[in-house]
């Protein structure tokens, strides 16, 4: 029997992190702390994200959260905006390859 992909603990991914995509590069800060959540979302808690240039403009992306094959991103109504997958100790990809994101 095959088992579930390892899920990431919160406080192992919080840190800094540099993130590369479509708008240029930024430097991210992952958090436990909860992030705020639109007033009325049924949404799950997710965790705080500052986002130090403007690489995420346009992605509404407000918190994280890991996921069993990385961690996603999500916008306050708890939406999924960018989903990132493994792909090394310290580095994590979108499925498309469009963005990638690196532990400092």
């Amino acid at each position: 029997m095959q088992a579930s992909p390892r899920l990431n603990q919160p406080a192992d991914m919080a840190g800094s992190w540099d993130l590369e995509g479509p708008q240029g590069g930024c430097s991210l800060t992952l958090a436990t702390e909860e992030a705020a959540l639109a007033p009325g979302s049924l949404a799950a808690p997710m965790h705080a994200l500052t986002i130090d240039g403007n690489c995420l403009s346009g992605t509404g992306a407000s918190g994280w959260r890991p996921i069993p094959l990385g961690l996603e991103f999500d916008d306050t109504e708890g939406y999924s905006v960018l989903v990132f997958e493994q792909v090394g100790d310290t580095i994590y990809r979108t499925p498309d390859g469009t963005w990638t994101l690196t532990r400092r």
